[in-house]
């Protein structure tokens, strides 16, 4: 992850219509460095601040006062409007599904967080965007990061070759 030094640079928005959850994501992003947050309620304001600032992050919370929060990923990740488009938006819920976090891959969400969220789930989750940042994709129908992610759950060597082995083909041929 990035320095302590770096992320004090970062401006992150927090669009949750909750004033406790927004506290409690402040204290988490400070403690992990980041001093630049602007919190918010409504999809309304948020947008007012996109077009005012240029934000590294954005935490939104699926169920927002004003409309839920994959319409305002939708408006944001919108390349025609000037709402700083190509940012790390993580959209954040109680209820997680795998519904939920498949629309938000596919309306152009960064990642996903599960709340209640711990402050190591929160450095996790900056540092693996920062480390592992997706190309954008720009098409007619959609605009946000790759949505193709690659994850490898296997943990050994792999015995796949290109080559057949030789053991197993002397075996055959013995046969």
């Amino acid at each position: 992850m990035q320095s302590s030094d770096n992320l004090a640079e970062m401006r992150v928005l927090h669009v949750e219509a909750e004033e406790t959850t927004q506290n409690i994501l402040r204290e988490t992003l400070r403690r992990v460095g980041v001093r630049k947050f602007d919190a918010v309620k409504t999809s309304e304001e948020a947008k007012k601040l996109l077009i005012r600032n240029k934000y590294n992050f954005s935490f939104i919370e699926y169920r927002t006062v004003s409309e839920d929060g994959l319409k305002l990923i939708e408006h944001i990740r919108n390349p025609k409007m000037p709402l700083n488009a190509a940012h790390h938006i993580v959209l954040t819920a109680g209820d997680a599904n795998l519904g939920l976090i498949k629309s938000a891959r596919d309306t152009g969400a960064s990642t996903f967080l599960a709340k209640p969220f711990s402050i190591g789930a929160v450095k996790n989750c900056i540092a693996y965007l920062l480390t592992n940042p997706r190309e954008f994709i720009d098409i007619e129908n959609y605009y946000g990061p790759d949505r193709r992610v690659k994850v490898n759950y296997f943990d050994g060597d792999d015995k796949r070759t290109l080559e057949p082995n030789k053991t197993e083909n002397s075996k055959a041929e013995a046969s």
